[in-house]
This record gives structure tokens, C-alpha cells and sequence, in this order.
């Protein structure tokens, strides 16, 4: 296939920068005539969950070595760049440039690997070590685009969300994490504010320091302040970075940002380090949860009995959202754990804002009528600090947590605990 990126040309970079780089917002449009491959979304989420670890970095040394999977990245790519939306307003068009800039960070990374910074980069003699973003030239439609074009003249420029920072992965350790789902119209907000409450969960992205009176924080509240503020005035609140934490933030980061009002603002260093991981060593049973401790009290246990404790019959939780692609494989298992064991309650504790939207991905799942479901929306994520899903939790009658798997558990380790919840003395 034809090649769709390539370095600038000075006197084109001059141009570009001159001319085109002075702040105005860009609508690429199709080409006329030209004929583009269906976008092959199920084949790049594929790859993602192949070569991404648990900390969304990638095994680019693993990827690069599979030619067919650097050829259906190339072919992803080249089906996005002929189809631009044709309206820059809405989430199909933002979801679009936010998948766009992330695949095009991966493949100029596998092209150059091994690399060990994108700051290394160097591309157009008046980019420095900001190249990679500057000087790399990619056509989109009838336009020739930069990542820094896309990312500040086309996202930043036209969509008013402080949260896409959370969601763009620049291809450095300090960046927010990938992850192995391409961002959608339909699940485009709730994506946003999971990728948004997950960064800030991170001591590294937001800590606060009591004792010293001082709240730290990624350097991207520092270099993107102005849209952060104004994320917060939009919304009614004092134009503050923490009063957009505490806007966005999940419950305990709200709390902790509401209560540092005043506080001296500190910036973390940057890491840019290429985010290299080794898929490979993902943790199979990586469970945030561990046997012995109790279970989080749930804000969903307010309106949901099963989820209160001490009770008389315990309880498995499966803990699921409908991005979840391995979820519709373990849901149909709960279904059938449910009819072995009539005495443990079975939960299907649903991660999703949109209760419509679980009942549709329910509707083409059989998982019986045994199971209770339970719609908690993403609070409950922070309330169980789950970090990957889908997540099995076996709960004693007094809340106690006996056993905890995460990502596709084994039946039979299942089982086992099942029982020995089911033996043990109340």
C-alpha cells in the first residue's frame, strides 16, 4: 500500500509553520474519488490486547517482529487517513482523531524501534526534540497534518474536554496509558471519564501532601492549564486546576482535591522514555482486592441488598462492563456457576453509567435468570480500586473477601472457592 506519512521537506516545514501553524482550526475532508478499505477496528483491538501489558505500555519489540501485525496497523491507518469525518463537532468525530493520533504514535515508534525516546526523534531542522510531533507529516484526507496539528488544531482547538489529555498517548512513560479498545461515539464519554478517574488514581499523576499543605501532580496541569481551568468554569466551578480534579476525579480523588483548595501546586517531572512493556508478563491474577480484607462498602448498596453486609448467604461478584470483550465469556460462565450453587447469590456488577446500554449487551448474552445484575456505574471501579476486568470476587456472609481473580478465571480454581465460601463457618 502506498505510504501515507513521511518527514517534511524545510521549505515545507517552513510553510507549515508560517502559514498553517498560527492557531486556526483544520477540517481535512476526503478525497474525491478515491477509493478507502473498511476500517478494520476488530483487527487493531486485537492487537492492542496482544501487545499491551497492564499498564497500557506497549511490547513494541514484540509487534515489530510480526510483519502481518505491522501490515494490519499500516492497513488500519491508511483506512482512517482516506476517511476523515466530514463534521469536526460530536463524539464520532473526536473518537476518530483520538484513535488516529494514538495508532500513528504506535507505528512511528515501530518504525524507528528500537528507540529509546520520542524525544530522540529528529525531524525538520527547527524541531529539536520535538520532531516526532512537529516534523513528521501524515495525510489525512486532502490535508497533510503533523501529530501536533492534530492534537492542538484539531482536538484541542475544536473539542471543548479537558479529558482528552487523559486519553492521548504520546508514546512516553509519563503519558497516559493505551488501552485495547479504539475509543467509540456511543461509549466516547463514559471512556473519557474512566481514562480521566484512572490517571488521577495514580500517586504519580495527583498526590496530596497534607502535612506540607501541597498537592503533586503530572506536568500536564502545568502545560495544558488553560484548558483545565476553563474545563472548570464551563462547569460552574472556581477556574482552578483542583477544582477540575475535584469535578472529574473519583470519589476519593474528588474528596482529597475539594479538601487541598489552597494548597501550593507542585508539577511532577516528565518521564519521556519511550513506554516500552512486556505483554508477555501481564499478571493473569493481578486482583487489587485481596482475600482477608473486606469488601469496599459500594455506593450501589445503597439501593442493592445483596451488596450489604453481614447477610445470610455469600455472595460471588463478577465485576463487568460492556467494553469488555472477555466479558462475554466469563458472563455466560456465572450464569451456569449461579445454577450449581442455588445457595451463593451471583452478582453481574455492571461498571456502566447506561443502563439501556447494559440491557442491550445483555440481551445477546445467556446468562440466566440466577444471576442478579447490577448496574453500579463507574464509581464502582474506584470503590473496588479494579483495574482489570472482568474481576471475580468471592464474599464470606460477613463481607469478608475469600477469593479474587482477575481477567478470565480458572473454573476450577473457581469452584474451590465457591465451596470452601459455602463451608466456612458464618
Amino acid at each position: 500500500m502506498a505510504r501515507h506519512w513521511r518527514i517534511l521537506p524545510l521549505v515545507a516545514v517552513l510553510f507549515w509553520t508560517t502559514t498553517l501553524g498560527c492557531g486556526s482550526a483544520i477540517a481535512p475532508k476526503a478525497v474525491p474519488g478515491v477509493a478507502a478499505e473498511p476500517v478494520d477496528y476488530d483487527g487493531y483491538e486485537r492487537a492492542l490486547a496482544r501487545y499491551l501489558d497492564d499498564r497500557g505500555r506497549v511490547n513494541y519489540a514484540a509487534w515489530k517482529a510480526q510483519s502481518a501485525d505491522v501490515d494490519q496497523l499500516d492497513r488500519f491507518l491508511g483506512a482512517l487517513m482516506a476517511r476523515p469525518p466530514q463534521s469536526q463537532r460530536g463524539a464520532a468525530s473526536l473518537a476518530y482523531w483520538m484513535n488516529l493520533y494514538n495508532a500513528i504514535v504506535i507505528r512511528e515508534v515501530l518504525r524507528r524501534w528500537p528507540l529509546d525516546s520520542v524525544r530522540d526523534v529528529r525531524a525538520g531542522l527547527l524541531n529539536g526534540s520535538l520532531g516526532f510531533f512537529r516534523g513528521l507529516s501524515f495525510r489525512v484526507g486532502d490535508t497533510e497534518l503533523s501529530l501536533d496539528d492534530i492534537e492542538h488544531r484539531v482536538i484541542r482547538e475544536q473539542y471543548a474536554d479537558a479529558r482528552i489529555h487523559f486519553a492521548l498517548n504520546c508514546g512516553a512513560e509519563s503519558c497516559p496509558p493505551l488501552r485495547p479498545l479504539a475509543f467509540s461515539a456511543e461509549r466516547l464519554d463514559q471512556e473519557l471519564g474512566r481514562a480521566t478517574r484512572e490517571f488521577l488514581a495514580q500517586p504519580a499523576n495527583f498526590e496530596v501532601d497534607d502535612a506540607r499543605r501541597r498537592v503533586t501532580v503530572s506536568k500536564l496541569f502545568d502545560w495544558y492549564g488553560d484548558d483545565f481551568r476553563a474545563h472548570a468554569e464551563r462547569a460552574g466551578k472556581p477556574a482552578e486546576v483542583l477544582s477540575f480534579i475535584a469535578l472529574v476525579g473519583g470519589p476519593q480523588v474528588s474528596k482529597q482535591a475539594s479538601r487541598a483548595a489552597g494548597y501550593q501546586l507542585r508539577f511532577r517531572d516528565y518521564d519521556w522514555g519511550v513506554n516500552r512493556g512486556n505483554a508477555s508478563k501481564r499478571s493473569a491474577q493481578a486482583c487489587s482486592l485481596k482475600p482477608g480484607a473486606r469488601l469496599p462498602v459500594l455506593s450501589a448498596a445503597t439501593t442493592e441488598p445483596v451488596l450489604r453486609f453481614p447477610r445470610a448467604r455469600p455472595v460471588v461478584i463478577d465485576v463487568w462492563a460492556t467494553y469488555c470483550k472477555p466479558c462475554r465469556k466469563t458472563l455466560p460462565e456465572l450464569g451456569q456457576l449461579a445454577t450449581r450453587h442455588p445457595g451463593v447469590d451471583v452478582v453481574a456488577l455492571a461498571l456502566d453509567d447506561d443502563p439501556a446500554r447494559v440491557a442491550d449487551f445483555l440481551s445477546k448474552v445467556s446468562l440466566g435468570d440466577a444471576v442478579r445484575v447490577v448496574v453500579a456505574g463507574s464509581d464502582a471501579q474506584e470503590e473496588l480500586s479494579i483495574t482489570s476486568m472482568p474481576s471475580l470476587l468471592v464474599v464470606s456472609k460477613d463481607g469478608t473477601i475469600s477469593a479474587c481473580f482477575a481477567g478470565v478465571p480458572d473454573g476450577d480454581a473457581v469452584e474451590a472457592a465457591v465451596k470452601v465460601v459455602q463451608t466456612s463457618a458464618p
